[in-house]
């Protein structure tokens, strides 16, 4: 029988329980976020449908080359399920579960382990990273792809000699995908200074084989081509992916749009996602993670998250709607401050049992609290705040649940708006049940045909009374599609 707490399997199986919960806990919400809130999609994620499901394997268009890893993804997305909620989001719920996997392992490389399991549990359960795994656009490329250069430049420093190469040809290929994202080549930028900044850093590159080095260049030069060819074609490409606006923002404006979505706390939501990003307690984190910082300055993790702030910082100020890029920083200080926590209570009492005990308590709670709100914070926001909540649509789902299946039946007639006319091309060029028109084309003289709202209001169908109306109570304009029989007078 166990005499002492450490010979307990509960125990010696502790971290091991908590990332299994740490995950179920991502899964469920990530499930939740999609199937109820806000259940639907937005005009960023009809755009990035259009774009993925028009790419072309035979004509080379530069701008197609933006955010070109995430588009193959959705594109096999809708090429297996056809073009549905589940389908768009796909993508993003995968690239989401796999950065849950890489920022465990990233803060296991640099944190103790329950601080590791801890600051986990608090960055997953945050509203931008619920949002973010949920959303069908490229926004999570700016999570999963800073979370695994890292990981692999750790890899690659941390393995011995006959191990390096693969994780060596990993990060080199990791690098040349993230290019093809806007801003991600600070990301880099920032990861190769803390390289030269840092003496132990520079010394490992040093010690690199360049046999290995020479195959990870062609294997990142021939994932580049396709990127350089489209910046040649058209230099615009590259503006873009710099991050370069087409006219100079006002700057003073900015910063107030980032002081309002980090500092908001008393501000109703004004925008068309959650505000502020980051809740009180994860700031005064963030806080004490910048002092741990700066009395660790001379570790490499000290280089490397303050080179990325400092060069990310006017980048977020020219982009204010890609926060985002500065999640994988935030964290990394937030699990730093968490980290000067424990460690200077423990330092007060580092003897005496029922101290350190007791220091749990206050910690338990802290952490109970930011997880519970951030997840709080994310579902009332997305199912409640009306500018928020409005920007989602459930009418693909809707339709969907009206198109008529059975093989050998003529395909129903959708009438759209002009602009939802690209979006609803791209779900009938995936589903042989629906035909696309414009609103202002002649209906079908026989069949069913259905009518968006937007196109309801655009134009008279010929006096015709519709024989459904579909509503949804997640709209206050709740008539959704109008369904229409032609031999109905």
């Amino acid at each position: 029988m166990p005499r002492h707490i450490t010979e307990y399997v509960l125990y010696q199986w502790r971290y091991s329980i908590g990332y299994v919960l740490v995950g179920l806990l991502v899964a469920t919400l990530l499930v939740a976020a999609v199937l109820f809130v806000p259940g639907g999609i937005s005009s960023e994620e009809m755009a990035s449908t259009v774009r993925s499901n028009g790419l072309s394997f035979t004509e080379f268009d530069p701008q197609a080359v933006i955010d070109l890893p995430y588009a193959l993804l959705q594109y096999g997305s809708f090429a297996l399920l056809g073009i549905t909620t589940l389908s768009i989001k796909l993508p993003s719920l995968i690239l989401g579960l796999l950065s849950l996997v890489g920022i465990i392992l990233l803060l296991r490389h640099w944190f103790h382990t329950n601080v590791a399991v801890i600051s986990a549990l608090i960055v997953i359960t945050t509203s931008q990273f619920i949002f973010t795994s949920q959303d069908g656009t490229p926004t999570i490329m700016y999570i999963f792809l800073p979370t695994w250069l890292l990981l692999l430049a750790l890899s690659v420093s941390r393995h011995g000699e006959k191990r390096r190469g693969i994780w060596e040809i990993l990060l080199v290929a990791v690098l040349a995908l993230s290019l093809y994202t806007p801003l991600s080549v600070y990301i880099i930028v920032a990861l190769v200074s803390a390289t030269i900044l840092h003496p132990h850093l520079r010394y490992i590159v040093g010690r690199l084989p360049r046999r290995r080095l020479l195959v990870a260049g062609v294997v990142g030069l021939v994932l580049l081509a396709p990127l350089a060819a489209a910046i040649g074609l058209e230099p615009k490409v590259g503006r873009t992916l710099l991050g370069i606006p087409e006219a100079w923002p006002d700057l003073g404006e900015n910063i107030i749009v980032l002081f309002e979505a980090h500092l908001g706390f008393l501000m109703p939501n004004a925008e068309d996602a959650a505000q502020p990003v980051y809740t009180l307690p994860a700031l005064l984190l963030m806080l004490l993670g910048g002092l741990h910082l700066f009395t660790t300055r001379h570790t490499a993790r000290s280089y490397t998250i303050t080179s990325w702030l400092l060069l990310l910082t006017p980048i977020v100020i020219l982009n204010p709607s890609k926060t985002a890029i500065t999640f994988v920083p935030v964290m990394l200080l937030i699990a730093a401050g968490l980290d000067e926590l424990l460690y200077r209570w423990y330092s007060l009492f580092p003897r005496n049992p029922y101290a350190r005990i007791a220091g749990l308590l206050p910690v338990t709670l802290l952490v109970a609290g930011m997880a519970l709100s951030g997840a709080e914070r994310y579902f009332y926001t997305y199912r409640y705040s009306p500018p928020v909540a409005s920007e989602y649509t459930n009418d693909l789902k809707l339709l969907s649940n009206e198109l008529r299946s059975e093989e050998g039946t003529p395909p129903d007639t959708l009438l759209v708006a002009a602009p939802e006319l690209a979006f609803y091309r791209a779900v009938a060029d995936r589903n042989d049940s629906v035909a696309v028109i414009a609103s202002d084309q002649p209906v079908p003289d026989d069949g069913t045909f259905i009518v968006t709202r937007a196109a309801f209001y655009e134009r008279d169908i010929d006096q015709k009374v519709p024989s459904k109306i579909i509503t949804n109570g997640k709209s206050s304009e709740s008539d959704r599609l109008y369904l229409y029989n032609s031999n109905q007078e």
